[in-house]
This record gives C-alpha cells, sequence and structure tokens, in this order.
C-alpha cells in the first residue's frame, strides 16, 4: 500500500537525475521508478543533465509498474539560466534531442555548450522549468523566459535546507507575481538513500499554512510563516495542466 501525501493531493516530480549524471545522481533509473510508484507518484521526470541516457531504462520500468514517465532533460546555458526541459509529445522530444546533439557536438565528450539563442529558434513545444537557485533576483532571466516561451515556462519551487529557505521562497513569488509565471513544486530528487526514500522537499503554501509532498506527513515549514502565495503542485496532463492548482 502506497504512503500518502499529505492533503492526499497528486504529485508528480519534475526534477530527478539518475547516476547516468555521472558525480549527480546516486541511483539507478530504474530504481527512481520504483520509489516514486512506491510513494504514491502521479509521475515522474527523468532529467539528466544534457541526456537522455536514464530515460529507456525508466521507460522499461514505469511501463511494467504503470507509472507515467515524462521525459526531460536539465541544461546549464552558458548565458542564462539552468532550465529543465520536459516533453509533452513526440514534437517537443525531437526538440530537445537536437538541443543536446547541439550542445554536447560542440564540445569533448563529457561536456556540452548550449546559449540562449539555441532555445530561440525552432523550439515550439518542449515545457520549461526554471531552475533559479540564487539566480531568484534576475529578472532579466525571467523577461528572456517569457518572451521566449510564454505561457511554456514555470519557477521550480525547491527546498535546499539552508536556513534560508523563507528569503529564497519570498524571492522566487516576488519573481513569479512580477513576472506572472507559476510556481510548480520540485525536490532535485537525486537518488534513493539508505532508508528507501526519494528526497522530497516540494510544498504547497496556503493560506493557514503549508502543505508537505512526496511522503511528509507534517508541514515542511513553520504553520506560523505568513502565507505568501500559491505553489502549484505538477501533474503530468500536458501543456495546459502541467500543474494543478490546490482545491479551496
Amino acid at each position: 500500500m502506497h504512503p500518502k501525501t499529505s492533503g492526499d493531493l497528486p504529485y508528480a516530480e519534475l526534477h530527478c537525475v539518475s547516476n547516468f549524471s555521472f558525480l549527480r545522481g546516486a541511483s539507478h533509473p530504474e530504481e527512481l521508478v520504483e520509489q516514486a510508484h512506491y510513494l504514491g507518484y502521479e509521475a515522474l521526470s527523468i532529467t539528466d543533465e544534457c541526456s537522455l541516457a536514464g530515460v529507456v531504462r525508466a521507460h522499461v520500468a514505469a511501463k511494467k509498474i504503470g507509472l507515467r514517465l515524462i521525459v526531460g532533460t536539465e541544461i546549464q546555458l552558458v548565458d542564462g539560466p539552468r532550465l529543465i526541459l520536459l516533453a509533452p509529445n513526440v514534437l517537443a522530444y525531437t526538440e530537445i534531442s537536437r538541443l543536446i546533439t547541439l550542445g554536447r557536438r560542440r564540445c569533448e565528450k563529457g561536456s556540452y555548450r548550449l546559449a540562449r539563442i539555441d532555445l530561440e529558434a525552432n523550439q515550439a513545444q518542449l515545457l520549461v522549468v526554471w531552475l533559479a537557485g540564487t539566480q531568484a533576483a534576475d529578472r532579466s532571466a525571467a523577461q528572456w523566459l517569457v518572451k521566449t516561451f510564454g505561457q511554456r515556462v514555470w519557477i521550480a519551487m525547491e527546498q535546499f535546507y539552508s536556513g534560508l529557505d523563507g528569503q529564497h521562497r519570498q524571492r522566487l513569488q516576488s519573481l513569479s507575481q512580477a513576472f506572472d509565471i507559476p510556481l510548480v513544486a520540485a525536490s532535485g530528487v537525486l537518488g534513493v538513500g539508505l532508508a528507501a526514500m526519494l528526497r522530497c522537499s516540494g510544498y504547497v503554501v496556503q493560506s493557514g499554512g503549508v502543505l508537505g509532498s512526496g511522503i511528509s506527513t507534517t508541514a515542511t515549514e513553520s504553520e506560523e510563516e505568513e502565507d505568501a502565495g500559491v505553489v502549484h503542485y505538477a501533474i503530468p496532463l500536458g501543456h495546459k495542466a502541467i500543474y494543478l492548482k490546490p482545491p479551496k
């Protein structure tokens, strides 16, 4: 029987790297799929850095147990932000594949190079999740993302357990409100730990407190914190429904 997420709201992890992301990911793709299924996730996206190497094994495992798999990748632009690119359809998969090939061909094995201009041309289908991180005050990046991708861009809300998560959340919410970019919960999963759990730190902010997602059954932040907006749960239902507002 699957553990239930707090509030029983659907959750899909959109930021997860496998051991195909060398020196970053710690677990095999099939292990990540199995654990996501065990935790009751709606879907899982394998987003190895500038690579689709983990997708094949993840697909086989996901098909066997009936978990929805979202194909994606994570990239760092040389002149811009770190992004997750997701494929809602075959055309988007083709766009991502071409970008990966382009970036890898420019460098020696093990490296890649992609710039803003590479995403500005012929990228009409892929979806973008901005991993703002320390770039949470980068308004020029936000402007470029909105101009380039329109309503196909989201901002990832992740916790870093650094003691500054509240401030980080406020910066992301300010960006979201200023540029009308929706927030979406994500975790930055690196592997399955010794306790056989995915590191899940996505959360939803609602009036009256913060609701945890994933395996957590308690609030991930103090309920005394001021309400500062809504972070949308991610669900893999296509372009217009990649996130879902919690019920009132």
